[in-house]
């Protein structure tokens, strides 16, 4: 897949997360919300191929990389007492 094909669809998401983030940070209340409902008032641009490209590519790979890196930043590390304790000699 090359980039010239994701790219409408990839700032089209980018430009929707800006603008939650702008709203959620002066207006206050959920950033994920405003993203929704900002997505939803854009949805006839799905209808067009060369974004409707790029945001499969960002509803699929995107997002996937997004949840796995929230997944990983959530994560306790291990500390040693944990990691000697729970070796059976």
């Amino acid at each position: 897949m090359q980039l010239r094909s994701v790219l409408p669809g990839l700032l089209l998401c980018g430009v929707i997360a800006l603008a939650a983030t702008f709203v959620s940070e002066h207006y206050g209340g959920p950033q994920l919300l405003y993203a929704l409902l900002i997505g939803l008032a854009f949805h006839f641009l799905s209808r067009d191929e060369k974004i409707a490209i790029g945001l499969d590519f960002c509803s699929k790979t995107v997002l996937r990389a997004g949840v796995a890196l929230l997944g990983g930043e959530r994560q306790q590390p291990l500390s040693p007492h944990k990691i000697v304790s729970s070796i059976s000699w």
